[in-house]
């Protein structure tokens, strides 16, 4: 039963990692710089996200 629930874990640890899917410091900053734009999907899950917070 132990073994289960570590496969358990480490699975849904793997699952909602966020580390594999990070960008670098410099990334981002470059991004921000030439002028990123938040449009579509990204938009309307900012909007919201404003009107939750």
């Amino acid at each position: 039963m132990k073994t289960t629930e570590n496969n358990l874990k480490t699975i849904l640890r793997k699952m909602f990692s966020i580390h594999a899917d990070t960008a670098s410091h410099e990334e981002i900053r470059d991004r921000l710089l030439t002028g990123g734009q938040i449009t579509g999907t990204n938009m309307c899950v900012l909007i919201c996200a404003m009107a939750i917070a």
